[in-house]
């Protein structure tokens, strides 16, 4: 969505007009999860943040490789990341205990990753057989690779309707169809603390890397977002410092489950900005009126789930 477009879909102005209540608004936009549902979506998600533990330690600590290697006659202990190799010394006692540490400790890692990816993968068809599975595959595997490249929650959110996926893993709830269906993908890059991913090609750079590693396909366009041979968008959004109702506050993260069974972590704003700003856009007189529609559902259903619930901030 470029040019104009873009430019229209987070445009912030200066008043805050009352909040939409449309007439026979139906605040029952969501059905509770069964308690086998609700036990198994648990479970899965307490797997999954084992699991997600072990994989970012491995990808943070133990990357790369070590290796002793022969300079002029003697030993030196060399690692090796992203195809450039840096010495750590001649082989000491103390550089033969960090070669150790690092080839015990990844192996021990990879064992445990191993075995609680075992793990997860069998409870993954348990997950679809509860029909928990509700992350579309694509949009699923955008998530998981953002955060594996530690991009999610670190200047970076998922808004838009995207984000109920979120919302409702937290309410323990599934929305209806009519209100989480997209084809697109928001992402809200930088904020009000001074970290503007938007104006940084490296962080940019970052965020295509990801997408890439979840679809080859997604190319960059005009810098305001990616689309894939399907003609699914990524945008790539910014705030307005004087937006009336911001979503680049605090954000928290929900753990949702993908179609394929598996869940995933996603940063999303905090859900009373989210409701806030899902009213604002629907006072919009000049938004499309199928939308303000929907942005008035979504707040409803938001805060009818939720209640006052305020989760951890990140």
């Amino acid at each position: 969505m470029a040019g104009p477009k873009f430019a229209h879909r987070m445009s912030c102005f200066s008043t805050f007009n009352a909040v939409i209540v449309l007439k026979g608004e139906n605040v029952s936009d969501f059905q509770n999860l069964s308690n086998d549902q609700a036990r198994q979506q648990i479970d899965a998600q307490q797997l999954f943040a084992t699991y997600r533990e072990v994989r970012a330690e491995l990808a943070r600590d133990y990357s790369g490789s070590m290796r002793w290697r022969t300079i002029s006659g003697a030993d030196y202990l060399v690692k090796k990341m992203d195809g450039r190799e840096t010495s750590l010394g001649r082989r000491t006692p103390d550089t033969e205990t960090l070669h150790s540490a690092f080839i015990d400790g990844r192996a021990t890692l990879r064992k445990r990753k191993k075995a609680t990816l075992a793990r997860l993968e069998a409870m993954d068809r348990i997950n679809v057989a509860h029909r928990l599975g509700r992350v579309p595959d694509l949009a699923a595997r955008i998530m998981d690779a953002l955060d594996r490249a530690f991009l999610m929650g670190t200047g970076l959110r998922i808004v838009g309707t995207t984000a109920m996926y979120g919302y409702e893993a937290m309410a323990g709830v599934r929305f209806d169809t009519g209100i989480v269906a997209t084809q697109d993908f928001d992402l809200l890059i930088g904020g009000r603390d001074g970290l503007e991913l938007s104006a940084s090609n490296d962080h940019r750079q970052a965020v295509m890397t990801a997408l890439i590693a979840a679809d080859r396909s997604f190319v960059p366009r005009f810098g305001e977002f990616a689309v894939n041979n399907d003609g699914y968008e990524v945008d790539f959004l910014s705030e307005d410092a004087g937006a009336p109702a911001p979503l680049a506050g605090p954000a928290t993260e929900a753990v949702a489950i993908g179609q394929s069974g598996r869940p995933v972590r996603m940063a999303v704003p905090m859900p009373a900005a989210f409701a806030a700003h899902k009213d604002w856009l629907a006072s919009q007189p000049s938004r499309n009126p199928a939308k303000r529609q929907r942005d008035a559902a979504q707040a409803v259903a938001i805060r009818a789930a939720l209640g006052g619930f305020v989760p951890k901030a990140l």
